[in-house]
């Protein structure tokens, strides 16, 4: 048991200690995975916006009927449509 206890303490100091013996260069984004990112961030904004629409329409119909659409589900898609909008206002960085 001791022998495990000591290979392991080695194996943690010597990742520990470890240093690279030559720097790499940092990574770089191809230009498609720019425009997926950006392909998504106009999707989220047009889907968050329909979301919202969608959960001011329950909103009425829950206002004529409140048995027939819960509240519960009015609130969540409007909660959902609000942070797809938000997604779209997230920076990403070009590395």
């Amino acid at each position: 048991m001791y022998r495990y206890i000591i290979c392991f303490l080695f194996f943690l100091t010597d990742a520990a200690t470890y240093v690279p013996s030559k720097q790499h260069e940092p990574m770089q984004l191809s230009k498609v995975t720019l425009v997926v990112k950006e392909l998504l961030a106009e999707l989220s904004l047009v889907f968050g916006v329909g979301l919202c629409i969608m959960g001011l329409y329950r909103y009425t119909l829950y206002r004529k009927n409140p048995l027939y659409h819960p509240f519960g589900s009015v609130l969540s898609i409007i909660l959902l449509g609000l942070a797809l909008i938000m997604l779209y206002y997230i920076p990403i960085a070009e590395i």
